[in-house]
């Protein structure tokens, strides 16, 4: 015979029953009864119907959600799982939500809704929109009066003046708010606003019932415009919040989630302007200097200059051309001095091929230099910035010029000017 400890008994049972999946995430319809609160804040109590009874608990951090007292007596609908504990042998429910009677229902559905809506990808992150860093026109789809309004508005005011805020309004509770607000929703998209605000205050699960519709959820995630849901306080919870493209605690946070700060934009503005300033003068600095060192070497002595380099140009090619001749006559002499029988009757046309290569280079070198060009009788005509004057568009009656010519320099002014038809 095989035995088995009180404690493995107790540990198979506990193992057999939280990993059962149907265990795990149930909902249990009951009263509460000898409810007593930990000091730590959790929640000991019990849950009978008229036949049975079964001990729970409900930890603390689950606790600090309810959005109501729990009292003895109180028929509720809680969300929880199945547990053992070792030590005495009992089992026991761990609750994690608690919902009155009526209230079960809803939270049920709204759990079964949620699962399909995240099944079919309305929820999927990558697919929302971004929100516009400079919104200009924001609709809000709202009831006209109460807190969520008017925080939106003051918000929006205070943080981003400069954007234009249109009212949709909109029933926000009862039984044709979904569809009211579908209708307002279909209408702001297309209306070309940056930004859609939907927003109301807080209230009961029934309160909010309207934004867990399922159509609703369908309209936003098609709609063109970026949507922020702004619906109860920051632990209310609805299908409209996880299916727009942002999702904020409060209508005030979802006025400050569509808008900059328009000190904050200011500021960026000023550093990058003075950022510009700087750089601006830092290149205005460097182009003035480039600009006097061209002054500089394009002053009025460049005409003078310019004759001067190809003088100097000039004697360069006629000292290398001096300097060919002598190396040449050389070459000629030792050759001639070498093989000056054989080339006896060659002599006078090697001279003569000589003689003409010379007497082709000076050409040419004469031809190159400015001053063949003006003892032709031409002449060098430039007006008082220095510049020469080889079109009429760059002067003007009675404007002075330099005449240089062969002996010398001429003074003139401008008495009129002709154009012979040439561009």
């Amino acid at each position: 015979m095989e035995y088995i400890s009180i404690t493995r008994l107790n540990s198979y049972l506990k193992n057999s029953l939280e990993s059962d999946a149907k265990l795990k995430n149930i909902y249990v319809v009951g009263e509460i009864s000898n409810l007593k609160k930990h000091y730590a804040g959790h929640y000991y109590l019990s849950l009978k119907d008229e036949n049975s009874k079964i001990n729970a608990v409900m930890f603390a951090s689950n606790v600090s959600k309810l959005k109501y007292d729990l009292k003895d007596g109180m028929k509720v609908v809680c969300k929880c799982s199945i547990g053992v504990y070792i030590q005495s042998g009992s089992y026991q429910l761990y609750i994690t939500s608690i919902e009155p009677i009526g209230q079960g229902d809803l939270y049920a559905k709204f759990e079964q809704l949620k699962k399909k809506l995240f099944e079919l990808g309305l929820f999927d992150e990558q697919k929302k929109k971004k929100l516009p860093l400079f919104p200009t026109n924001i609709g809000v789809v709202s009831a006209p009066q109460g807190a969520a309004i008017q925080d939106v508005i003051s918000t929006i005011k205070r943080r981003w003046p400069i954007a234009n805020i249109t009212l949709l309004v909109s029933l926000m509770q009862g039984e044709s708010a979904s569809f009211d607000v579908i209708n307002k929703l279909k209408v702001a998209d297309k209306m070309n606003f940056d930004v859609i605000i939907i927003a109301r205050g807080g209230g009961s699960i029934e309160d909010l019932w309207p934004f867990n519709d399922e159509k609703l959820a369908y309209i936003v995630s098609e709609a063109k415009t970026p949507i922020i849901s702004a619906i109860g306080h920051e632990t209310d919870f609805t299908i409209l919040d996880f299916v727009s493209d942002k999702r904020a605690p409060t209508p005030t946070g979802a006025a400050e989630m569509a808008t900059p700060n328009i000190i904050d934009v200011y500021n960026v503005i000023e550093t990058y302007k003075k950022r510009l300033i700087t750089t601006f003068n830092k290149n205005l600095i460097n182009k003035t200097d480039n600009f006097h060192n061209i002054k500089n070497r394009l002053s009025v002595n460049t005409i003078e200059r310019s004759f001067e380099l190809k003088f100097l140009q000039l004697d360069s090619f006629k000292s290398r051309l001096n300097n060919i001749i002598t190396k040449q006559n050389q070459e000629i002499k030792l050759t001639l001095n070498s093989y000056q029988n054989r080339l006896n009757n060659s002599y006078d046309n090697i001279y003569k091929n000589i003689k003409q290569k010379y007497v082709t280079l000076v050409a040419k070198l004469n031809a190159m230099s400015p001053l063949n060009v003006i003892e032709r009788g031409y002449s060098i005509v430039t007006n008082d910035r220095g510049k020469v004057v080889n079109d009429i568009n760059i002067i003007n009656v009675d404007e002075n010029l330099q005449i240089r010519v062969r002996n010398g320099e001429i003074s003139a002014t401008v008495k009129g000017v002709k154009s012979n038809g040439k561009n």
